[in-house]
């Protein structure tokens, strides 16, 4: 009967890891937040022991794996803020790296996004071509 189950951490695992080889972020996204929820959860039958993709998970310690796998998703869909806050706590390497990375292109989006902003307030061409294509109807 024990056969006829399927280790489920595993599983959800596995998952992650054929999502992101395929660039479905979002989707590895769900599937992260899922297991991030579901990581208090027993199993029966399910252990620590994982034996899937061991070059994958090298330089991160088996009780942060949700936490980064989280995180890396939430970075893969831009959400630089959330990943950097999900790993701030890590000890091991590759979550740490992540966590620096995150922070800086958090400061990095928003510098853009101010700079953009600034930019369109000070483009008073902007206005001249809105009168010009509104064919002499007042805006």
């Amino acid at each position: 009967m024990e056969d006829d189950f399927f280790n489920v951490l595993d599983a959800k695992r596995e998952l992650i890891v054929e999502c992101q080889k395929r660039g479905l972020v979002y989707s590895v996204k769900w599937l992260a937040e899922m297991c991030h929820g579901l990581a208090d959860v027993d199993i029966d039958g399910e252990d620590e022991k994982d034996n899937f993709g061991i070059k994958m998970l090298e330089g991160i310690v088996p009780k942060e794996y949700d936490n980064y796998f989280l995180a890396k998703s939430y970075f893969d869909v831009r959400e630089y803020d959330r990943a950097a806050h999900l790993v701030r706590n890590a000890s091991s390497p590759v979550p740490r790296f992540l966590h620096l990375y995150a922070i800086y292109m958090a400061v990095e989006k928003r510098r853009l996004d101010s700079s953009t902003d600034q930019s369109n307030i000070n483009d008073s061409g902007h206005f001249k071509d809105l009168d010009i294509n509104a064919g002499g109807f007042a805006i």
